[in-house]
């Protein structure tokens, strides 16, 4: 019997303190370039320069959905998560939305950055704004169209890179599959209103180091931050 249950023991540990890990605070420093990383490029990305500014979606998150049922009702639900957090108003719309989610055959792949993968998000800009994001997803199980769904709004929002600095959906290395608690105060940075499109880098980062509070109060407040850390 105590040779049985060890490996149920150390597995009970494990899990905890995997848990305690994921759940623990990080420095500032550490979350300010984990934020920097996503918007405004990383060694991830073979990107040896930091863009300059914040190019990012402003206005409602106006937005089509084409695919199964079950599909159409997956990103529905994750889009109303993502517009909450960010602050703005969804708006679907029939067709050809402004941002465009599009369900291919699972199994098929898409060549970005040498490599294959199974969704990617194109965006489009007006100067430092983003107005337009095209999002291909071939995936036609739920858990892999909420982490592309999650991974790709980021992007259209005005993320353009990853980090593996912190736990995330945008990492390359953490087998997130959707959103964290991290990759909520992000979004709820980025998108708040002492931000805008065009801020350079600098003044970008200062205010986000200055709106941490905050953004770990709302995250804080949201049962789906908690569940998904």
């Amino acid at each position: 019997m105590r040779i049985a249950a060890a490996p149920l023991l150390f597995a009970a540990l494990l899990a905890a303190l995997l848990g305690a890990c994921q759940m623990a605070e990080v420095r500032d420093d550490r979350f300010v370039r984990f934020f920097d990383e996503l918007a405004f490029g990383s060694g991830a990305d073979g990107a040896a320069d930091k863009r300059p500014v914040i190019r990012r979606w402003e206005g409602a998150l106006v937005w089509s959905v084409t695919g199964s049922e079950a599909f159409q009702e997956t990103v529905a639900a994750r889009v109303a998560l993502i517009a909450a957090i960010a602050g703005r108003e969804a708006q679907r719309v029939p067709e050809n939305g402004p941002i465009q989610i599009t369900q291919d055959p699972a199994g098929t792949t898409y060549p970005v950055q040498d490599n294959l993968t199974a969704c990617f998000a194109r965006v489009l800009y007006a100067g430092d704004q983003i107005v337009r994001a095209r999002i291909r997803i071939a995936e036609d199980t739920p858990g892999r169209i909420v982490r592309c769904t999650d991974h790709e709004m980021m992007h259209g929002l005005g993320f353009p890179s990853h980090s593996a600095a912190i736990a995330s959906v945008m990492s390359p290395l953490h087998t997130q599959d959707r959103l964290s608690r991290w990759d909520i105060m992000a979004i709820r940075a980025l998108m708040s209103e002492r931000l805008a499109a065009g801020t350079p880098r600098d003044v970008a980062l200062a205010e986000v180091e200055r709106l941490l509070p905050e953004v770990r109060a709302f995250a804080d407040t949201q049962t789906q931050a908690v569940r998904t850390d």
